[in-house]
C-alpha cells in the first residue's frame, strides 16, 4: 500500500516535475506527501559566515516550501507537509526514506565527468534507500496526465 511519499526538493525544475508526479500518485492512492529540503553547509565552506548564510538559506527555503505546498490542490494540501533539515542531502534523504513507501525525486542532466566523479544525489539515494525511488527529469517526453500503473509497493520477496 502506498501511504507516504517523500519528495526531496532543491526548488529546481526537476524538483517541480517530481512534485507533479508525486501529486498524481498521492491523488490516486490517497497518500500523504512530505517535501524535504536539505541545506548542506559543506557545499558552502568557502563562505565565512555560515551561520548567517544558513539562516538566510533556511528562511528562503522555508518561504519556497510554503509557496510550493500552497500550489497543491486543496484536497491534497491537507495531506502534505514540508520539512527543512541541515546536513548531507543523501544521508538525510535516505534516513527520511525509511519512514516512507516511495521517494519521488528530480534528477538533472549533468556532464559525464561530473557524474563520473561525484555521482548525483538521486543516484546515491536510489542505491541506498530501502524503499523504491522514482527519478524524474525536468523535461518529460510527454506531459504528465495520469499516474503510471504497475507500481508494486510491499515487502520485498
Amino acid at each position: 500500500m502506498l501511504r507516504r511519499i517523500l519528495v526531496p526538493v532543491d526548488f529546481s525544475r526537476s524538483s517541480r516535475a517530481a512534485l507533479e508526479y508525486a501529486t498524481l500518485l498521492a491523488g490516486r492512492f490517497e497518500a500523504e506527501i512530505e517535501l524535504l529540503h536539505v541545506w548542506d553547509p559543506e557545499r558552502r565552506k568557502e563562505d565565512r559566515d555560515l551561520v548567517s548564510l544558513g539562516l538566510h538559506s533556511c528562511t528562503e527555503a522555508g518561504r519556497k516550501m510554503k509557496e510550493w505546498l500552497l500550489s497543491l490542490a486543496p484536497a491534497l494540501r491537507e495531506r502534505a507537509h514540508g520539512r527543512l533539515e541541515v546536513g548531507d542531502p543523501c544521508a538525510r534523504i535516505v534516513e527520511a526514506a525509511g519512514r516512507h513507501d516511495l521517494v519521488v525525486m528530480g534528477t538533472r542532466d549533468r556532464p559525464a565527468m561530473a557524474r563520473l566523479l561525484h555521482g548525483s544525489v538521486a543516484q546515491k539515494v536510489a542505491r541506498r534507500s530501502h524503499c523504491p525511488v522514482l527519478t524524474v527529469h525536468a523535461e518529460p517526453e510527454a506531459p504528465v496526465q495520469r499516474a503510471p500503473l504497475g507500481i508494486l509497493v510491499g515487502e520485498p520477496a
